[in-house]
């Protein structure tokens, strides 16, 4: 594809580890000379943000785009939610925006260029989540670790708690279709969708400001049929937090367990807190893999893995 291309990401201070690590799995992919790399800063210092400049990532400071009730009791963080759908107005002259959220990272650009394509028509090209069994990770609470789960009823409850207090009762029902992740996607500059997007958020925000109304704000307009959608593969968004990869320790590559291709995006979701994550290996070995991309790409497997 033709044309100027800004990949975009956010992040606070707590948070800038991860946004650092997705931007040098970016520059170790080999693609800053051909993408423009930009971030919404919601938090972070000012050491941060000269270290981004220093690796020519343009920086922006959002501001509430949107008007909603308690609005100042709001993180601040919120607003690169808020401000998703706003790219070409804080980044403006782009034809193609790929957004993609700090807590992944790249392990191949297949999906970017994939993506890319996809939505060259208008549509918003995006992936899926895909669910396996129930996972259970350490986080650390005022009290000490607990072990938390993660599985497909407890999302789903989740969404449906937020499609009905922003959206009504009559939207509960969403909740058990297709979720769509907008932790990745991309979409043309000039598409109609993001003034759609905004307008539906706007919609939600008046009622609550749930932290996952961006989302479901998108797929509540894909599942009334109001906005066109490339739906890709899950290799492109690997949700590491619903479903374990196998880790291919001969390549060094995190793989599908089933088609055994190459991961392209890793993301944390509900790991990102976590250093590593015990899964098989392609002998049904299990190894401890690190998680955060730095230390993943010095080492991909912890040397106390078994």
């Amino acid at each position: 594809m033709t044309g100027k291309v800004a990949i975009v990401s956010a992040a606070n201070d707590e948070y800038f580890y991860l946004l650092d690590g997705l931007i040098a799995s970016l520059e170790d992919a080999k693609l800053a000379g051909e993408f423009d790399f930009c971030a919404y800063d919601v938090g972070l210092t000012a050491e941060q943000v000269r270290n981004l400049e220093s690796r020519n990532v343009r920086v922006v400071v959002p501001q509430w785009t949107i008007e909603f009730p308690n609005q100042g009791q709001a993180p601040r963080w919120l607003r690169a939610m808020t401000n998703r759908p706003c790219l070409p107005r804080h980044f403006p002259g782009y034809d193609m925006y790929v957004w993609i959220d700090a807590d992944a990272w790249i392990q191949q650009p297949e999906g970017i260029y994939a993506a890319m394509e996809r939505a060259r028509n208008g549509a918003i090209a995006i992936v899926a989540e895909r669910f396996g069994q129930t996972i259970e990770y350490p986080q650390l609470t005022p009290n000490g670790y607990i072990m938390v789960e993660v599985n497909e009823a407890a999302v789903r409850k989740n969404l449906a708690i937020c499609y009905r207090d922003c959206f009504g009762e009559e939207t509960e029902r969403f909740a058990e279709k297709e979720i769509l992740n907008t932790g990745f996607f991309a979409l043309r500059g000039d598409s109609p969708i993001w003034e759609q997007w905004l307008q539906c958020i706007r919609q939600g925000l008046k009622q609550a400001p749930h932290k996952m109304v961006e989302q479901q704000a998108l797929n509540l307009y894909f599942h009334e049929g109001k906005i066109p959608v490339e739906v890709m593969t899950n290799r492109f968004n690997w949700n590491i937090s619903l479903i374990e990869p196998v880790m291919d320790v001969k390549s060094g590559y995190l793989v599908d367990p089933e088609e055994r291709k190459p991961l392209g995006l890793v993301h944390l979701t509900d790991l990102k807190g976590v250093q590593f994550l015990e899964i098989p290996d392609l002998d049904g070995q299990f190894v401890n893999v690190h998680l955060h991309y730095r230390d993943f790409h010095a080492h991909p497997v912890h040397s106390d893995g078994a």
